[in-house]
């Protein structure tokens, strides 16, 4: 029997060709409609389409599982965007692509969210996209913050909007302005890690080359939640994730439900200690990793990136 308490689509912003810009628009599944509620999962760098899938079939059997009993279907709208470099190991050069990728799938993927792309996306009227919440992972997070801003800034109607931004792959210095200013109609959640090895030196290094100058110790918002003030909503440190750890982990998993309140701080330490070992490190699927080791000019390995 199908399992319809957690339901999910995959939907694309893609390229024709590897010289192509992205998509003006997001392609769904044929004759698809955009429910009221849906929880939109943007993964980051470094991720095929396959990959992508992969963690986003872990995060959906962990939520089932940490979500046995739901008042009414959660709507999973799992998206893939041009993330991934075209040539194997140096993925480091790449990185300002994928982040102009990114940028360029913003506007779709903001019209899609508003529901006034109706081509493709079914929308059909005001009962569409009245409550969005984006998952989003490294520099998914960036383009997540960015549709944000765009869906902030836009003529209403606009949905009510939540961020869960886990291991951020964006600097601390960022402009944030307009999340501030929209508290109200965005609560932003941040989950972050000093044990991700991504978001130190190799962070650093690529977002030098999106803004083509030096800048002396870029700080990525995955490490140690900055900024803080007057901006999260929540902040929860992930003790010992590194990059690669959130999708496929319980621990994870649980806490974006309490960001969202699915499950309550109380339900979530019951679980916590009755189940320790699974919220340590939840069993991974072959599919369900995005890193890759990445070897510099010197042989030091760094497993995940962006």
């Amino acid at each position: 029997m199908k399992d319809e308490r957690v339901r999910r689509s995959d939907v694309t912003v893609s390229r024709r060709s590897n010289r192509a810009p992205v998509a003006d628009q997001v392609q769904v599944p044929h004759g698809w409609r955009a429910p009221r509620r849906a929880v939109v999962l943007i993964h980051g760098y470094r991720t095929t389409q396959d990959r992508a899938g992969g963690n986003y079939d872990a995060f959906q059997a962990l939520l089932r599982d940490t979500l046995p009993d739901v008042a009414a279907p959660i709507d999973l709208v799992a998206l893939t965007w041009p993330g991934d470099g075209p040539v194997p190991g140096l993925d480091r050069l790449y990185f300002a692509k994928a982040h102009e990728h990114a940028t360029q799938a913003v506007g779709p993927i903001a019209r899609f969210l508003r529901g006034v792309d109706k081509r493709e996306a079914r929308v059909d009227g005001p009962e569409a996209w009245q409550e969005v919440v984006i998952v989003a992972h490294s520099l998914g997070c960036f383009l997540a913050t960015e549709v944000a801003k765009a869906l902030l800034e836009s003529p209403q109607p606009r949905p009510q909007l939540k961020l869960v931004l886990m291991a951020a792959a964006m600097p601390v210095h960022g402009d944030y302005e307009t999340l501030k200013q929209h508290k109200a109609q965005c609560e932003v959640y941040v989950m972050h890690s000093l044990n991700d090895e991504a978001l130190g030196m190799v962070f650093n290094a690529g977002w030098r080359m999106v803004e083509r100058r030096w800048i002396r110790g870029v700080e990525a918002v995955g490490l140690k939640g900055n900024p803080e003030e007057g901006l999260w909503a929540g902040s929860q440190v992930m003790e010992g994730h590194r990059h690669g750890h959130y999708w496929p982990n319980a621990a994870s998993v649980r806490r974006v439900c309490v960001f969202l309140g699915w499950i309550t701080e109380e339900q979530l330490r019951t679980r916590d200690a009755a189940d320790a070992m699974l919220l340590e490190r939840a069993p991974l699927l072959e599919r369900a990793t995005a890193e890759r080791v990445l070897y510099d000019s010197y042989g030091v390995s760094f497993h995940g990136f962006f």
